[in-house]
């Protein structure tokens, strides 16, 4: 873990962790942070519910639905506090790319195989008990 040393005056406790969290890389628990991108990992999450569906939206598509429960609690500190997420997210050994999609939007992110819900202030919506939802497209 890199250590950086830095005076903070007047600045509350959770200021100075997010700034520690921004600043650190936990290689022990394979946390890869770059930006706002984070790696979710198999042992990272639970798979709560995953179905595809023919969708009539693209043609030849298929809609994926995936949820899963966030489990490492580094990892849902992180995604609280990332603003505008990207995951990278290990899942039938594959790996995805997962952008947010503000949740009130019509269109879908580019350049990912899966998108998920942020609000107004660009930040994740996870439900209570930790459950991310996400969606993807794929022609067939």
């Amino acid at each position: 873990m890199v250590i950086m040393k830095r005076t903070i005056v007047n600045i509350p406790l959770v200021i100075f962790s997010i700034i520690i969290l921004y600043s650190c890389s936990y290689k022990n628990d394979k946390i890869l942070l770059k930006n706002n991108e984070i790696e979710l990992l198999k042992v990272d999450y639970q798979i709560v519910n995953y179905e595809e569906t023919e969708t009539t939206f693209y043609e030849n598509g298929i809609q994926m639905n995936l949820k899963i429960k966030i489990t490492n609690p580094k990892k849902i500190i992180l995604l609280n506090n990332l603003i505008d997420p990207i995951i990278h997210l290990e899942f039938n050994n594959k790996k995805y790319l997962a952008k947010g999609l503000f949740v009130l939007s019509s269109g879908v992110p580019p350049n990912c195989d899966y998108f998920f819900a942020i609000d107004e202030n660009k930040k994740i919506l996870l439900s209570e008990d930790k459950i991310m939802s996400l969606t993807g497209f794929e022609y067939r």
